[in-house]
């Protein structure tokens, strides 16, 4: 009769959408109970590597470009690198006042008003995201203070130094990842026309060209 029928019809089958969910839920568990070691390790060599990233900082000294200034900044925030110090900025680097120069061309503030003057706009604009990095830059007078509590150098040359030894750029990374391990390292940048100078250069470890 067509209530037999009734009786006896045949439960639908579960719709894939529904298989699928349940699968998914299985696999999820399954994920839960055995963790992939392969993310373990991942995890793992990310905290190490943000360790030695936070052991390493950069040093400009007396930079004179405003647009290298933000750009540095912009650079070591896209790399995870949010240890910068300055030291000195020329007057074109600075906000006016600080700026100004004399009949001669010389800096009208003095070294020590500039090493914490205001750092002029235009940083600020090719920093462009990274902004709070020059806010949060430490100042100072010179790259003996900078480097106070660094203890491993790398100096940037353009030349050959004498009683330095000097390396590739590339091989100055391998160098670095391992002095940071056990301490401070500091990656140190010339004014973009001279340089750094000898007094500058006698603080470093390692010659960068």
């Amino acid at each position: 009769t067509s209530g037999a029928r009734h009786r006896h019809r045949r439960r639908p089958l579960l719709s894939a959408r529904a298989t699928s969910a349940s699968s998914s839920t299985d696999l999820d568990a399954d994920a839960d109970a055995y963790p992939d070691p392969s993310s373990a390790a991942s995890a793992d060599a990310s905290v190490a590597a943000r360790l030695l990233l936070d052991n390493v900082c950069v040093v400009l000294c007396r930079p004179q470009g405003p647009q290298n200034v933000g750009g540095i900044a912009r650079v070591l925030n896209n790399f995870g690198i949010t240890d910068l110090r300055i030291v000195t900025p020329e007057p074109s680097a600075l906000a006016p006042p600080h700026d100004a120069l004399d009949a001669d061309d010389r800096p009208v503030s003095p070294a020590s008003t500039r090493a914490l003057a205001p750092l002029a706009d235009e940083a600020r604009k090719f920093a462009v995201h990274a902004d709070w990095l020059l806010r949060d830059a430490a100042r100072c007078a010179d790259a003996a203070e900078a480097l106070s509590d660094v203890t491993f150098v790398a100096a940037t040359t353009a030349r050959p130094r004498e009683n330095l030894p000097i390396v590739s750029a590339r091989d100055a990374v391998a160098t670095l990842r391992d002095a940071a391990s056990p301490g401070k390292v500091a990656v140190v940048f010339g004014n973009e026309a001279p340089g750094l100078t000898n007094d500058e250069l006698a603080l470093a470890t390692l010659g960068v060209m």
